[in-house]
């Protein structure tokens, strides 16, 4: 095989690996932290392939680029970009992002998903080193380890449940929040590390489902605690934040894969 025909076939192989990595739903909004260079501050960045925002991510300077993604627990979702990683801190801190369009329409949901992995020495940092992310608007809705205890859990406003995992260094966690908006309460769920592939959960990690959220149209990584985030996505369905590969593309990558590997060991 000539050098030119393997390129080719390689060429072809990367594309295809790709398109396999397209997500099952279309967000409303979309970040994955493809930003260089690694290190530099997370203060300032937007686009990136991002979108659905009004502005770059403004805020406390010590969220800084990490180099590649988290480690994701059953591979939820498709790797692009890098990740953002914060070490302790000594007193509480935030970085925020706008919405283009802020959710809270009744009669409709919104589903957020986000990687974020305790990193550094857990509790350290300001007030136990708690960490999360928070949807902000009239009422505050959040995930993440509080001040209180080790358990990931789910915050509206000034009410929390947790649930019965423990945050741990180094292990990433996948949440996913559901928000009904509706003229009265406005229930708000939470699934923590959901199968990959599978349909929404007919029963949630924790919930609050007794409290008036209003709209929100702000993202804020927030808490003094080490950690790291990776992957945010918003969208109005489950599908549009638990995107998983197209099985039928995984299959064609696949067989690309084996005609590539034959053509590397008849090369020469």
């Amino acid at each position: 095989m000539t050098a030119l025909r393997f390129r080719s076939c390689v060429a072809a192989f990367v594309a295809l690996l790709s398109l396999s990595s397209v997500s099952s739903g279309a967000p409303l909004a979309y970040d994955d932290f493809n930003y260089t260079p690694v290190g530099s501050d997370l203060d300032g960045k937007g686009g990136g392939g991002s979108f659905g925002f009004s502005n770059n991510w403004s805020g406390q300077t010590s969220y800084n680029i990490g180099a590649g993604n988290l480690a994701r627990p059953g591979a939820p979702l498709p790797a692009f970009g890098n990740s953002v990683t914060a070490v302790a801190f000594g007193e509480n801190r935030g970085i925020d992002r706008l919405l283009s369009s802020p959710l809270g329409t009744e009669g409709t949901s919104a589903y957020i998903s986000v990687l974020i992995q305790p990193q550094g020495i857990l509790h350290q940092g300001a007030f136990t080193g708690w960490f999360g992310l928070v949807l902000r608007g009239s009422t505050d809705v959040g995930i993440g380890m509080s001040s209180f205890g080790d358990e990931i859990g789910l915050e509206v406003g000034f009410e929390r449940a947790a649930t019965n995992v423990k945050a741990a260094i180094g292990q990433t966690f996948f949440g996913v929040i559901r928000i009904d908006f509706t003229e009265g309460v406005d229930p708000v769920y939470f699934y923590l590390n959901p199968q990959s592939g599978s349909p929404e959960p007919a029963v949630p990690s924790a919930s609050l489902i007794n409290l008036n959220v209003n709209f929100l149209d702000m993202v804020s990584l927030t808490g003094p605690g080490g950690v790291g985030y990776d992957s945010l996505r918003i969208g109005t369905t489950y599908a549009d934040v638990t995107p998983i590969p197209e099985p039928s593309t995984l299959a064609l990558t696949s067989c690309v894969a084996m005609w590539v590997g034959m053509a590397c060991r008849k090369r020469g």
